[in-house]
């Protein structure tokens, strides 16, 4: 039977390797389409808006999100009436994606290229004594780091996996378990690397 931890491992294996593989599917996509995936929360009646954005493209994954919020010129928070007279007022999507084709470039910056961006857009209208503060947050970073992160236990799984048939094959044909030397002919200790056998091996007539 099988130890929990060999169970474990195997799991955990089996679900690395599954994002491992859509890992390097969506870095291989990247290169020709860009996905940009929206939610958000919130409503322009008396609350603070937020929406959080996820995008691939050129071998990049970027996440980012932005804020809108009004006050009154007083300093006071803006009243329901207020966020329904603002006139540029940003779109407020629940789960939206987005699908663009695009031509495949290969840079430097894609490979390599880690960045954090900010942009604040404060708007000021006097006429209606309103003030309103949008702020948008980007860090992107390369796909490929994830690519190599979880491909790892899917490698540690195969090189274990090659080493127990490796050991059983030896095993049955009286190879050395070390060195992998004929031991039929001598059975008690491998000539080719001195190690003694733990199960004798039945010597060759």
């Amino acid at each position: 039977m099988p130890c929990v931890k060999c169970r474990l491992f195997n799991v955990l294996a089996g679900m690395s390797l599954l994002l491992f593989v859509a890992t390097v599917m969506l870095w291989a996509r990247s290169y020709f389409v860009q996905d940009l995936i929206y939610w958000g929360t919130g409503r322009f009646d008396n609350d603070r808006v937020k929406q959080v954005h996820v995008q691939s493209s050129q071998g990049q994954i970027a996440v980012g999100d932005y804020r809108f919020e009004l006050f009154r010129l007083s300093g006071s928070r803006a009243t329901a009436s207020d966020y329904a007279n603002w006139p540029d007022k940003p779109s407020v999507f629940n789960l939206n994606w987005f699908s663009t084709w695009h031509k495949p470039v290969v840079s430097f910056r894609g490979l390599v290229g880690i960045g954090h961006y900010r942009h604040d857009s404060p708007k000021t209208d006097v006429a209606k004594g309103l003030r309103s503060e949008l702020t948008w947050r980007s860090a992107n970073f390369p796909i490929w780091p994830l690519v190599i992160i979880t491909g790892l236990l899917p490698l540690g799984w195969l090189l274990k996996w090659r080493h127990r048939r490796r050991r059983e094959y030896r095993t049955t044909h009286g190879l050395c378990l070390s060195c992998g030397y004929d031991l039929r002919a001598t059975p008690d200790r491998c000539p080719e690397c001195g190690t003694v056998p733990a199960k004798p091996v039945e010597k060759s007539s």
